[in-house]
């Protein structure tokens, strides 16, 4: 994320110096629909054409190319500025991401972590999925928590292994053939979605929600419902002595450091605080 310079400008300073759309959209890690429309953007507000395009590639005109030399001194300079400032100031809050389709109970679990371990934390939720650029994601986020296996540039990664449990209340042959219902915890998740297809190929599956989560525990305890959940999960609801509760699946989540100055103290307290309190 650059704080003092805006992504059209900055997407034309990656042009000038690649050359065209298609390179330096590769450097800038996103697709080459928005860095051309910003270009065009741009050229719309500043009422002249910054390059001409041609099979060679994007050709700076003369205007674009004055514009050029009179930014780049003030561009690089605010980029020097942006990075001893990050090199100072050691932040106390550290950012940590969650996709989307990680449970909320997780979420919360892990957040407790973080708080019993002293470190500080500012959540935000995404879609791995809609990311336009993932450079300025990293440069944002210190740490990601993801379900989805993600390659990425210098970034330590930690796997964890995490239950998944199936509570229900079969009726005297052991079938499910009395429930309607499947509630789960998750967003789409292939692996669990062909678990639950195959295991419950005829029944609805519900994503919960949690502002009606009595009525969804009244449905499993008559039987009506069946759920999915984690541990951390079952562990704040009240389910009757006669519900059944039973394992249906291990599932991964990896923890991505996107950023170096987390290494250190805070993490190795996070790490501990993940496998001692053995929320997966």
């Amino acid at each position: 994320m650059n704080v003092f310079i805006s992504t059209k400008l900055k997407y034309f300073m990656a042009v000038m110096a690649e050359g065209s759309v298609s390179r330096a959209s590769q450097k800038e890690n996103i697709s080459r629909t928005p860095m051309s429309r910003a270009i065009a953007d741009l050229e719309f507000y500043l009422g002249f054409e910054l390059f001409i395009r041609s099979k060679a590639g994007m050709i700076p005109s003369e205007e674009g190319t004055k514009l050029y030399n009179r930014i780049a001194p003030l561009y690089e300079e605010l980029l020097e500025i942006e990075r001893n400032a990050r090199e100072e100031i050691d932040r106390k809050i550290h950012r940590v991401a969650f996709s989307a389709d990680i449970p909320v109970s997780m979420v919360n679990s892990i957040k407790n972590i973080f708080i019993n371990n002293d470190i500080d934390v500012s959540v935000g939720f995404i879609d791995l999925d809609n990311i336009e650029n993932f450079t300025s994601f990293k440069n944002f986020y210190d740490i990601l928590f993801s379900i989805t296996d993600l390659e990425i540039d210098n970034a330590y990664s930690q796997d964890y292994d995490f239950d998944i449990f199936l509570v229900s209340k079969p009726d005297d042959s052991n079938s499910f053939e009395s429930i309607t219902v499947i509630y789960h915890n998750f967003q789409y998740n292939k692996y669990i979605n062909e678990k639950l297809n195959c295991q419950f190929p005829e029944k609805e599956h519900v994503k919960i929600d949690y502002k009606n989560i009595i009525n969804i525990i009244d449905e499993v305890n008559q039987g009506h419902g069946a759920l999915i959940a984690t541990r951390s999960f079952l562990d704040v609801l009240k389910i009757n002595d006669n519900i059944k509760i039973s394992y249906f699946m291990t599932h991964k989540m990896t923890m991505y450091l996107l950023r170096k100055r987390t290494a250190g103290k805070n993490i190795s307290q996070l790490i501990c605080g993940l496998i001692t309190n053995c929320v997966m």
